[in-house]
């Protein structure tokens, strides 16, 4: 028998892997009927602290406005995930993507936190 947590995980691997699916095919209107109306985008690091894509962006507007930038910043090449892991609200995505003229490959572990929907 599944127990709740375990269908609450499954259910939220399956809109993490929706929001990578929309993005594979380049369909980011469906990608942001799968966010909520007040959701919370977080894509702060380290690694490139004046990229304009490193910062918190809020709603629906403001995850699209996070692929523009991608969209206008970035040539990515290629990008899988290989393996999403989750735990009641969090899920975890393993993958990799490709971008540049130097076809520099990088692994990029993803933490998303998927709560009750708000629409």
């Amino acid at each position: 028998m599944q127990n709740r947590g375990n269908t609450i995980s499954a259910a939220n691997i399956a809109i993490v892997k929706g929001i990578y699916n929309s993005f594979e095919v380049g369909d980011i209107d469906g990608l942001l009927e799968l966010v909520t109306k007040d959701t919370t985008w977080d894509h702060r690091g380290v690694s490139a602290p004046d990229s304009p894509k490193n910062k918190v962006f809020h709603g629906r507007e403001g995850v699209a406005e996070f692929f523009k930038t991608i969209e206008d910043t970035q040539d990515v090449l290629d990008h899988d995930v290989i393996n999403f892991i989750a735990s009641g609200a969090k899920v975890v995505s393993i993958g990799f993507w490709v971008k540049g003229l130097f076809r520099r490959q990088r692994r990029c572990p993803s933490l998303s936190t998927v709560e009750e929907s708000k629409y």
